[in-house]
This record gives structure tokens, sequence and C-alpha cells, in this order.
């Protein structure tokens, strides 16, 4: 049963990290940039508050998502941090590589400025750089609020 909330946390982290950069592509382009350009007139400060937005809106799915995956069952004292965030390191590590990819295939007129590679949800390699730290961040917290949780139940009971 251990192995199979290992593996069960460690593929959750996989799909927590795609959900995430798929969430934050289609949020990103489709629904804030459009109307954020529209009240914002700078370019580069328009894509920074739509990325900072998305980010927010990412650390909160990754923070629910995270505490879903690591809360405990009943009477399992084992966290599963390390497992939840060896998954998402590999999906990180896997749309990096797929993002250079993409990358070196476009044309060389079609290359991104650096404000758009960094921030931009939508932008190989780094898919928005926000939404990756926002993705680890949701989950670290996570994972020390189901750790205070856990120490703190296991100081109200009393050993028989």
């Amino acid at each position: 049963m251990r192995r199979v909330r290992r593996f069960a946390a460690f593929a959750s982290g996989v799909l927590l990290y795609g959900t995430a950069i798929l969430a934050s592509t289609l949020v990103d382009k489709d629904l804030l940039l459009a109307p954020i350009r529209s009240f914002i007139a700078g370019r580069y400060l328009a894509t920074l508050a739509a990325a900072a937005i998305t980010a927010l809106f990412i650390f909160l799915l990754a923070f629910v998502w995270g505490f879903i995956t690591l809360r405990p069952r009943q009477g399992d004292r084992r966290l599963l941090t390390s497992w939840c965030m060896g998954g998402i390191v590999l999906a990180w590590m896997s749309s990096m590589v797929a993002g250079l990819f993409v990358l070196a295939l476009q044309r060389a007129d079609h290359r991104p400025d650096l404000i758009g590679l960094l921030l931009s949800s939508g932008v190989p390699p780094l898919w928005g750089l926000l939404n990756v730290i926002a993705v680890f961040a949701g989950a670290i917290l996570a994972s020390m609020t189901v750790r205070s949780g856990l120490t703190a139940v296991s100081l109200t009971r009393r050993p028989a």
C-alpha cells in the first residue's frame, strides 16, 4: 500500500505541473492579456500584471492540489512530500527540454524578447517563470500546512 501511495503522489506531482502550465497558458493568453493591455498603457507592465495574476491563480491551484495530495490517511504519519515534489521536478525538467526543442525549431525572426521569455506563459522554454515558482511555492506551502496539522494532531493525542 505504501508503494501505491508513493506512486500516486509522484503521478499527482506530474499532473499538477502539467495542469498548472496548461491552465496558465489558457488563462494568460485568452482571459487576461487582452483586457489588461486595454487598461494598462505599457506593454511590459501589462505583461508583468498578467503574469502576476496568472501566478496567483496557479499558486492557489497548486496549494489546494498539494494539500489534497499530501494530507495523510487516518493513522498514517508518513508524508509524501518528497514524492510529489519529485513528480513536479520531473515534469518541470521535461517541459524545459520540450520547450528548448520548440524554441530551436522556431524561425529566427520569431524569437521572443527577454520579458516575454521570462513572464509569458505560452513562450518556451520557461513557460512563465512566475508560474513555475508558483507551482513549487504552492506545493511547499501545502506540505508545510499538512505537516503542521499533523504535528498538532499528534501533540493532542495521548499515548495509551
